[in-house]
Parts: C-alpha cells; structure tokens; sequence
C-alpha cells in the first residue's frame, strides 16, 4: 500500500529541469545516511570517553588500565554495534582501545594514548582514528614520534586515518 503525502508546493519558476549537479536523494537513503552518522557519533563520543579515563587514570595511578572496569562505573565492554578491547602490547606509555564493529558494513575504530614527558612533566595525549576496512587481525599501537608534544603528532596505525 502506497502512502501519498499532502505537500504544498509554490510555483517559483516556469523552468521544468533541475540544475545540473543537483542530486536527489531518497528519503530511504537520506535517513539511512543520517542514521549511520549518529552511529559514528555515538562511536567517536564513547571511544573518546575512554580515552579521556585513559588519561585520568594515568594521572592518578602512573600506567594506563588493561580494564574498562577500573575506569568508571559506566565504561561498557559493548555497545549497541561495538565490542572494546584495550591494548598495550608491552609498553606502560601507550595504550590502544580498538572499537570493533559487531557487523560488517560499519567504520572501525581505534582511541590512542600516549604519555609523554615535557620539562620533567608528565602528561598525556590522544587521537581516535577510524577505517573503512574489514580487518582480521588488531593493528600495532604506532610508535610515537620523538619530541612529541601535542594529539597532531600522533600517527593512526596502517590502513586508519
């Protein structure tokens, strides 16, 4: 059963073409657009959530945890499309947190952190890169580039951006 929807419309031209380069777009892929970038954002929102206790735990203990749990009451292993693992492949000064989609067709993630040392201070700075690419194996954490001080000076791992 077709559903016609009553929609006033003004004559504002006589011309019966549209320009060129305009492209119609149907409601159905219109809204399945939309409903893949809230995906992205609610990714991108949780993954920097973690990261963002990421640095707050190394603040407060000096590594950063193996666990969601430790850091925070809300920190979930999964989420509706995602499932979190964390990653430090032996290196107390980096850690990554691979957000692996549970279904195939959607973006990968990954948040990195790294500690870094600035006249005798320590701090953190991280970055979330994304990949439109299946992957079967979890990426290395890429080393971080000497004399970094800021997120811009972290590079995504192979295949991310």
């Amino acid at each position: 059963m077709k559903v016609a929807l009553d929609i006033p419309l003004e004559i504002i031209s006589d011309k019966t073409s549209l320009p060129s380069g305009t492209k119609i777009v149907s409601l159905a892929d219109f809204l399945n657009q939309t409903i893949s970038q809230v995906n992205d954002l609610e990714i991108i929102t949780y993954l920097d959530s973690i990261n963002r206790r990421q640095q707050a735990y190394f603040s407060e203990k000096g590594n950063f945890s193996q666990n969601l749990n430790n850091l925070g009451w809300h920190m979930k292993r999964e989420i509706q499309n995602y499932v979190f693992n964390i990653f430090s492949q032996s290196n107390p000064q980096r850690v990554m947190i691979v957000g692996q989609p549970k279904s195939e067709g959607i973006k990968t993630y990954v948040g990195l952190v790294y500690a870094i040392k600035i006249v005798e201070n320590n701090m953190t700075i991280k970055k979330i890169c994304e990949t439109n690419q299946p992957f079967s194996k979890f990426p290395q954490i890429p080393k971080l580039p000497k004399n970094s001080t800021t997120s811009e000076d972290i590079q995504c791992p192979p295949g991310f951006e």
